[in-house]
């Protein structure tokens, strides 16, 4: 086993954990967006919604936000 403090087991519940009520990766996009809604305009933040969409079908919607 490495003696490096860096270097750590792999989580094997990464992935697999469910996100609480209000913290799924959706929920976290729009409560970012809400406390920032002035840095964009209303299409730049379609857009990214979309992709942040996509991105959380691919790693599953109910997938918790990360740390």
């Amino acid at each position: 086993m490495p003696a490096d403090p860096i270097v750590v087991p792999a989580d094997l519940t990464q992935g697999k954990r469910i996100a609480a009520p209000g913290k799924t990766l959706m929920e976290l996009y729009d409560k970012f967006k809400a406390e920032r809604i002035g840095d964009a305009r209303p299409d730049t933040w379609d857009q990214n919604r979309k992709i942040v969409k996509l991105f959380a079908e691919f790693v599953g919607e109910s997938s918790h936000g990360l740390r």
